[in-house]
């Protein structure tokens, strides 16, 4: 009924609509936007000059026949009747539907689907016109460049000093930094979302809607730009995009260069901490293009291209149909470029989309397997089905028009080619992918373009989505060949899987420990005088390390073997016994002492009666006395010494003297070793492993008994150990092959073969491990260490090098290896549910 309506009446282009040009490569375009429902509208050079006859003065044969004249070609009256049928019912024309305000997003009231749901808060339009004569400064060609050597000076400064930041970043691992980062967190998203705002607000276009929304559960906010659309210079749609995470790392710049200058215990460093760990991930998130964020709106602003990811996944979706045989080769408006630019950016985000996809499921649902949440896991497992199902049915072009793009009563985004009329989706600048605003949905197709008046007028035109023309087709394969090609690669994938065998592998990160290595330290105190060896040196067991030197020792050793030698001599005397010079030295000493002894008797008896007679004082009568005492004393041991000769050396005193001596022939070996350990030598063959500067510094130095001197260690063979999980070490066993890659040659494959597994598992995180391997895994995983042996004569292996290493298990068939992991689900935890 509209269209005959529009038959009896003369179609007029809404006068009020907003209406901008733009020249791409692709060539000429106009950019219509509806003042009342806030929507966008994208049309060919075509249709621009259809609308431009649309003045309610011509009827639509004349239109028709002006536009056949114009580009000399026919337009038939049904193609141009769909093309106003859809214009009119999109509110373009002037009449009923145009005079019904068009509903637009309410503020405060919640749109969307479960997994992207957007909240408008607030129209910001007074606070930016207020806020735009005062922020002029920040559009100037000076703030840019004093802005850009900020944030080179702000990159340079922190990978000068990046231990530092990473040791302050710790500081946040805290319940107490959680309020504080959640306030910078809101203040930086609204500062980049202004900066999106003030930006279009700048070039001339209008901003309306600020708000909040969830993506997949994530919150997020936006800024609905959508008038950027309307700017003809692509530069100023770049720059719109680009203000937001621009502006942002101008602000993370600031707070590296005021984190460098003030003090750790102050609040604003803890603050510049903050921002910079906010804002540094958060700017590498949004220039990632391949997601619906500030990056991928600046590709396709770049490109002139309009919903790219949109467009890519639909010529992937043609290209896989076409390689199966489920539709004919569409006939497609997009220039050699475009496809080009389709196919790579298609491929690649396909990719990126289903690899994050499989990623996040498989995280989420073994993180709820692990926890028993059958619940959780069966509603996950629907959301998860119901995204899967929407990326492939888009991919695939079938199904609902809606995807995760779109929202429920929204038209498509934008897919239309360059001579196809469409509607554009609301530009949304967000820290997350945008939501378009709503669009009514088209009527019939629009013409996609203008056949020669010698062509004849196809029966039947759909749209594919691209703007282009599809041949008919009922959704079967094409061709009986076709099919039976489908079904041999069928076929043979089954046989492949069935029959085909794989090498099962039980991976996990790997350190190389030396297979012997000796700490060559000081067997006793003393100063450093010599080190023989330098860093890197091959040495021999035995090979001389150092030499040392002890005045104490050498002291103490010199006076012992002098105590030897006096001891050895008087042994030897006791064993040989007495001489008969001896015996007659011992008898003249014993008769000179008799004679001494008579004569001080003699004396005294004499002094005794001189004394009676006082002729001698009492004091030469004492000395008398003491004479003989003397003199008989004398006498005795001589008589004794004789005695002693004459009967013999006793055996007891032999073995006392020979105890003694046995005592310092100990005492003399003990400092002997000890003086021969100050001469430092290798106990294995290997290499020295202390660096130069540490044994340089070490000479003329005390080192006491068991200081390190230096290391040696045996490269020649290396082992490799191996930190398997737990659901992987039920097929590892010794003997089997192992391969290895360092991160410092990740070229070079290294082999060995299992030499033992550890009894127990290990529960440790690594990072708290004695174990130098730099991987982390949370305090509930278990992994078993594998050590392997492994050749190393090239002595390219390194002490604490790590990397990756993997233990072949075996063949196995491809269908065991691919349910490995899903049979392990349902036997294990899956069964304990029950």
């Amino acid at each position: 009924m509209a269209n005959s309506a529009m038959n009896s009446t003369l179609p007029k282009f809404r006068s009020d609509l907003i209406v901008s040009q733009h020249r791409t490569h692709s060539g000429l375009f106009v950019v219509v936007k509806d003042p009342v429902g806030g929507q966008f509208f994208r049309f060919g050079e075509v249709e621009q000059f259809i609308l431009g006859q649309l003045d309610g003065t011509r009827s639509l044969d004349e239109v028709r026949s002006l536009a056949e004249s114009h580009f000399g070609a026919e337009l038939s009256q049904e193609t141009l009747t769909h093309f106003l049928g859809g214009l009119n019912r999109s509110g373009l024309l002037e009449g009923e539907k145009a005079s019904r305000p068009r509903p637009a997003f309410v503020l405060g009231k919640f749109h969307g689907n479960a997994l992207l749901t957007r909240l408008p808060l607030y129209d910001p339009t007074r606070i930016m016109n207020w806020l735009l004569p005062r922020t002029r400064l920040f559009f100037t060609r000076g703030f840019v460049m004093l802005s850009a050597a900020v944030i080179c000076a702000g990159i340079v400064t922190l990978a000068s000093d990046w231990n530092g930041f990473v040791q302050d970043l710790a500081r946040l691992y805290q319940l107490s930094s959680l309020g504080p980062l959640i306030v910078v967190m809101l203040v930086m998203v609204s500062l980049h979302e202004f900066a999106h705002g003030m930006a279009c607000r700048h070039f001339g276009g209008e901003v309306h809607e600020i708000g909040f929304m969830f993506v997949y559960f994530q919150p997020a906010f936006y800024c609905n730009v959508s008038d950027a659309w309307l700017f003809p210079e692509r530069s100023k749609r770049l720059w719109v995009g680009f203000a937001g995470p621009y502006f942002e790392l101008f602000l993370w710049a600031l707070a590296v260069l005021v984190w460098r200058v003030t003090a750790g215990d102050a609040w604003i460093n803890a603050l510049a901490v903050i921002v910079m760990a906010v804002s540094g991930v958060k700017t590498l998130l949004n220039f990632n293009p391949l997601i619906k964020l500030d990056g991928y709106y600046l590709l396709s602003d770049f490109l002139d291209i309009p919903n790219l990811r949109k467009k890519s996944f639909r010529h992937i979706g043609d290209l896989v149909k076409r390689l199966v045989g489920w539709s004919e080769p569409p006939v497609s408006s997009a220039s050699p470029h475009e496809r080009r630019v389709y196919l790579i950016y298609g491929m690649v985000a396909t990719v990126y989309s289903m690899t994050l996809l499989v990623f996040v499921a498989l995280k989420t649902g073994g993180f709820l397997i692990d926890n028993g949440q059958p619940l959780a896991l069966g509603m996950f497992g629907v959301l998860a089905g119901a995204k899967f199902r929407r990326r492939i049915r888009r991919l695939m072009g079938t199904g609902a028009a809606h995807t995760d793009d779109d929202i429920p009563g929204s038209s498509p985004p934008d897919d239309a080619p360059s001579s196809a009329g469409a509607a554009i989706p609301a530009r949304v600048e967000s820290k997350s992918a945008p939501i378009p605003a709503r669009v009514e949905p088209k009527s019939a197709p629009i013409p996609a373009r203008v056949e020669p008046k010698s062509a004849p007028i196809p029966a039947r035109v759909e749209s594919n989505g691209h703007g282009g023309a599809h041949r008919s087709s009922k959704g079967a394969l094409s061709s009986t060949p076709r099919r039976r090609l489908l079904i041999l690669g069928a076929a043979a994938l089954l046989l492949v899987l069935l029959l085909g065998r794989m090498e099962l592998r039980a991976s996990g990160p790997v350190s190389v420990l030396p297979q012997e290595n000796a700490d060559i330290r000081a067997a006793v105190t003393g100063i450093v005088e010599e080190i023989y060896v330098d860093e890197g040196d091959r040495v021999r067991a035995g090979d001389p390390i150092a030499r040392l030197s002890s005045v104490d020792l050498e002291t103490n050793l010199h006076a012992t073997e002098a105590q030897v030698r006096e001891l050895h001599a008087i042994v030897q005397g006791l064993v040989n016994g007495p001489t008969n010079a001896e015996i007659q030295v011992a008898r003249a000493t014993l008769a000179k002492t008799e004679a001494a002894a008579d004569y001080a008797a003699t004396q005294l008896a004499r002094d005794g009666q001189l004394f009676q007679l006082g002729a001698v004082p009492r004091t030469q009568l004492d000395d008398a006395r003491a004479a003989v005492t003397k003199a008989e004393g004398e006498r005795l041991e001589a008589q004794r010494r004789l005695n002693v000769l004459l009967v013999g050396t006793r055996p007891d005193e032999i073995e006392a003297a020979r105890a003694r001596l046995e005592r310092l022939e100990s005492q003399q070996s003990d400092l002997s070793q000890q003086y021969a350990k100050l001469k430092v030598v290798s106990p294995v063959a290997g290499i020295v492993a202390t660096p130069s500067r540490d044994l340089k510094a070490m000479k003329r130095q005390l080192i006491s008994t068991g200081g390190l001197i230096a290391k040696v260690y045996d490269y020649e063979t290396v082992a490799a150990q191996i930190r398997v999980p737990e659901k992987s070490i039920g097929e590892v066993r010794a003997g089997q092959r192992v391969e290895l890659r360092t991160r410092a040659d990740p070229n070079t494959t290294f082999y060995g073969r299992v030499k033992s597994i550890s009894v127990a598992a290990d529960a440790t995180p690594v990072t708290e491990a004695a174990s130098p391997l730099p991987v982390t895994h949370s305090g509930g995983d278990k992994v078993f260490i594998v050590t392997s042996l492994i050749d190393n004569r090239s002595l390219f292996l390194r002490p604490g090098m790590t990397g990756q290493a993997k233990v072949l298990c075996g063949k196995r068939s491809v269908i065991d290896l691919l349910t490995r992991q899903l049979a392990r689900t349902l036997n294990v935890e899956v069964w304990s549910w029950w």
